[in-house]
């Protein structure tokens, strides 16, 4: 090896070494600082979570104490239908997931709904082709689930992608869910 000022020399290799390993433990406590800063933060939405079920459950009780004293029954069967119409979306948007071929993407959902009317879905993504889209739109219709679904545009993507984007409208029919 080279002796003098610059050259690779026992010392400087130790040199080294050493501040190889100083990094290596700073970025190791940054990690587990990290990792203890996190605990705690899920520890605090753990005990705020815990914190809002008690207070549910002690509105609950309060609920079912005021209402056994004012409400009659009939007004308990009508909220008691209300709660148990309510649509299932979870199953919805599996069912709408289920029917997507894998060159069709969902990028949003709205749920479209006015007084009186029925609950549509308004969806919007890309597709790769106008056949998987097509595709898309024939199973839709094809599961009894959703009926009254449109195509209300496409358009091109950018000039890098060869896909394009897609809206379509269609309504679930909510009591099959």
């Amino acid at each position: 090896m080279r002796q003098g000022r610059g050259g690779f020399t026992y010392r400087t290799m130790l040199i080294s070494l050493a501040c190889w390993c100083v990094l290596l433990a700073v970025i190791y406590v940054i990690g587990v600082m990290r990792v203890s800063s996190a605990e705690d933060e899920l520890a605090g939405v753990k005990a705020r979570i815990d914190s809002l079920n008690s207070q549910k459950d002690a509105q609950l009780k309060l609920m079912a104490s005021v209402g056994s004293s004012r409400v009659g029954a009939a007004t308990k069967n009508d909220l008691a239908a209300i709660i148990m119409a309510r649509p299932h979306w979870s199953r919805v948007l599996r069912e709408l997931t289920r029917s997507l071929p894998p060159q069709v993407w969902l990028q949003s959902i709205k749920v479209l709904q006015e007084k009186d009317e029925e609950a549509r879905l308004e969806i919007a993504g890309k597709a790769k082709s106008q056949r998987q889209l097509t595709n898309f739109i024939m199973s839709l219709e094809s599961t009894d689930l959703f009926n009254k679904t449109a195509l209300l545009g496409t358009k091109k993507g950018s000039d890098k992608e060869a896909e394009f984007e897609y809206d379509i409208i269609t309504t679930p029919i909510l009591s099959k869910f």
